[in-house]
């Protein structure tokens, strides 16, 4: 706690400098952690919240979960045959826009993802939340595409509405059935495309003329064995300027789920809380989260057929995506074994009555020359955070400062070690 509080603001863009760095000197020194970054490669950029507790949390507010928390915003690195990196992340206050300040962090992760040997073509991909000319504009002016779901307005509704029927292409879905008269596949889903001017609203200049890739999917009938009058689809819109195939790029666009996988690995592991009550040691905590994180090994899937209609174990992307063989997932094997971390020894609130037998407690006013060797149990040793007054023995023991001994029931007891000072 002492060392995360020593940070300040400029301490932990530092160590975000230090995180780029070590990303680029590891591509050098280990083969493969970018592997196909010289054909295609993904930067996703994705926000979350971390639920916090307690009213001394500097930045905390309630955001758009509607839970009381910090907000993390990350951006990774990834190529079709290679495992996601991050490549930069910060903290926000829990109240945040989740689009402020995506244009500078889409800025920084394109830099080192070039810096880390990105030489082929960049899709920067995020979802509605960025659907904005900061994230698009900076994409464009760092040369790289751009793949981002498009809002539900006026605009965009009037865009598909346009759409003639016969546009519309089957996709290669789950759960999809090949005709063998016509030669092609029956699906849910279908995907077209148009071309559409997005951010209107600002200067002339500002305007961008890109390609609407929409997806749509057949409503289910909620009422069984009801027969329909006409088919009702809901519709999947984004907006990009890729060069890819309508195909392709509806594909490519439903991998950015990918970067839902890398946050939950953070909210298992380092981001499961937030020790501080100060924001800047906070956010130092993330940013040596991010220095630490290490990518997992990928695996190949089968594709996907009839007997087995999705991926074994812990898919590294949403159900519903497209079965390619460059699908990989990852299992539980994949994962690394859990590390114990020593947080500390002294607790400064009273514990839980529930708690009481599963500790040994002792209160401050005890003192070591008051203890009485028991039958088959050494003396106490001292509590080292003491605090004795004349009228320590009228206060209850259970609102004292408690102090928590744990003792291994393998190792033997060290008279000697237990009364050194910690």
């Amino acid at each position: 706690g002492t060392y995360l509080r020593s940070f300040t603001h400029g301490h932990v863009q530092q160590l975000d400098a230090v995180a780029a760095r070590l990303l680029t000197g590891l591509t050098d020194q280990v083969p493969g952690l970018l592997d196909g970054a010289d054909q295609m490669t993904f930067v996703d950029v994705d926000d979350t919240i971390r639920e916090v507790h307690g009213y001394s949390k500097q930045a905390a507010a309630f955001g758009y979960t509607g839970v009381r928390g910090l907000n993390a915003q990350v951006a990774i690195v990834s190529t079709p045959i290679a495992a996601p990196v991050i490549a930069a992340a910060r903290l926000r206050r829990g109240n945040v826009s989740s689009h402020a300040g995506a244009g500078r962090l889409l800025a920084q992760a394109i830099g080192c993802a070039r810096a880390a040997g990105a030489s082929g073509q960049i899709l920067a991909r995020a979802d509605s939340a960025y659907f904005g000319h900061a994230f698009v504009a900076a994409a464009q002016r760092a040369g790289a595409w751009f793949s981002v779901t498009a809002r539900m307005n006026p605009q965009i509704r009037a865009a598909i509405a346009s759409i003639d029927d016969t546009a519309w292409t089957a996709i290669t879905y789950p759960n999809a059935v090949w005709d063998d008269d016509e030669q092609r596949w029956i699906s849910d889903a279908e995907v077209a495309e148009t071309e559409v001017t997005v951010f209107t609203s600002r200067r002339k200049k500002e305007h961008v003329i890109c390609r609407l890739v929409v997806r749509r999917v057949k409503r289910l009938n909620p009422h069984a064995g009801q027969g329909e009058l006409f088919d009702a689809h809901r519709h999947h819109a984004f907006v990009t300027n890729s060069s890819l195939t309508t195909i392709e790029a509806d594909a490519r666009h439903r991998d950015h789920a990918i970067v839902e996988q890398v946050i939950a690995e953070l909210k298992d592991g380092p981001l499961a809380h937030l020790p501080s009550g100060r924001y800047a040691a906070n956010a130092a905590w993330l940013a040596h989260a991010v220095i630490a994180f290490r990518p997992r090994p990928r695996r190949r899937c089968r594709r996907l057929t009839t007997s087995c209609p999705r991926p074994v174990g812990d898919a590294a992307y949403s159900p519903d995506q497209h079965p390619r063989e460059d699908r990989v997932v990852r299992t539980k094997a994949d994962l690394a074994p859990a590390v114990a971390v020593a947080v500390g020894v002294g607790v400064a609130q009273p514990l839980r009555h529930r708690d009481r037998d599963n500790l040994t407690l002792r209160p401050d006013w005890v003192r070591p020359e008051n203890q009485v060797e028991r039958p088959g149990r050494p003396a106490d040793h001292p509590c080292p955070n003491a605090i004795t007054h004349r009228n320590s023995a009228r206060i209850h023991p259970w609102n004292q400062r408690r102090w928590i001994r744990a003792e291994s029931a393998s190792a033997p007891w060290d008279r000697a070690a237990s009364a050194t000072p910690r």
